[in-house]
């Protein structure tokens, strides 16, 4: 694979920091992403991640890695994106310098998802695929994982089962506001399984983190079963800029809202994704709507979004400018 040219430069690495250079003083516009066809998911979900620059950082600063394997696809086409936003150019130069990328994208997610549309969760395939590598390569999904520890308390004997899973984001159930969401998770719920000591049937489960991530992935439960398709809920939802995480022993416990994927439309067949991103610059947010880029401020999206939430990606507040 060809080695992608003065990626980890201190310019490059500082995602957000800077805009690109060319046409004017702000130019945002040239943030876009041009839709190729039924990609407005896909371009939203590389937005939010675009929009993270540790996040950027852990690919590119092991690029001397990845850029050796013939399977690291999805891996250059995140470093291309990124670059193509700092360099220069007019917006229809750009617009066809990210289609090609963009094609190449939706070819390498199309192999393991017809929708194309788990960009982290092909990254991480990627990275699996790297650790037989000579030099140790942190795979920047990472930085979305966690660990939950499980306590399931068997309901006819009382008998308490301690476990731990792995996640890499919370879904989340719909509800007046989004910290009322979270505590319905971690509320005791029923299941059924067997106990192993008496044979009984039902179990009560709590959960509650073990470790925290860097970014909160938060998924929203807008779509429920209907009687021949998903059916789309609008049910408004406060959203607040910070959330604080109900970790025990865990003192970086306080996320602010970075990045938001929003679903427009009265269902997911013929719906519209767009995204809402922190301008990590401290200069508001940014509204980008495939090629269509719109600056913004943090009352504006906070409003926008009670109604059409969909993912949302939360930074922990002490690691928000690292």
């Amino acid at each position: 694979m060809a080695r992608l040219p003065n990626l980890f430069s201190k310019s490059s690495i500082q995602l957000g920091e800077q805009s690109c250079t060319g046409e004017g003083e702000d130019n945002t516009k040239l943030l876009g992403l041009p839709n190729i066809g039924n990609t407005c998911f896909m371009n939203s979900a590389l937005q939010c991640l675009l929009g993270l620059p540790a996040f950027c950082r852990d690919i590119l600063r092991q690029q001397n890695i990845w850029s050796s394997s013939p399977s690291s696809k999805l891996l250059c086409c995140f470093a291309k994106l990124h670059q193509a936003r700092l360099s220069g150019g007019t917006v229809n130069d750009k617009n066809k310098e990210n289609k090609k990328i963009l094609q190449t994208v939706k070819r390498c997610l199309s192999v393991v998802n017809e929708d194309y549309e788990e960009d982290y969760e092909q990254l991480k395939e990627e990275g699996m695929a790297l650790k037989g590598s000579p030099e140790p390569y942190t795979c920047p999904v990472k930085q979305l994982e966690f660990k939950l520890k499980t306590s399931r308390t068997c309901t006819s004997c009382g008998v308490i089962v301690y476990g731990q899973e792995d996640y890499n984001h919370l879904s989340l159930s719909l509800s007046h506001d989004l910290p009322h969401s979270l505590d319905l998770y971690f509320k005791p719920s029923a299941l059924e399984c067997a106990c192993r000591v008496c044979s009984g049937s039902t179990a009560s489960v709590t959960r509650h983190f073990l470790t925290l991530p860097r970014v909160l992935m938060l998924h929203i439960k807008r779509f429920t079963a209907g009687n021949w398709e998903p059916e789309k809920v609008d049910d408004p939802m406060s959203i607040p800029a910070e959330i604080t995480l109900p970790a025990r022993h865990q003192p970086d416990n306080i996320y602010r809202l970075s990045s938001v994927i929003s679903h427009l439309g009265d269902n997911m067949y013929t719906g519209h994704y767009i995204s809402d991103v922190l301008d990590s610059r401290g200069s508001g947010w940014l509204c980008l709507d495939d090629a269509h880029v719109l600056r913004t401020d943090e009352a504006t999206v906070l409003k926008a979004i009670a109604q059409t939430a969909y993912i949302l990606f939360y930074v922990c507040r002490h690691c928000m400018y690292m």
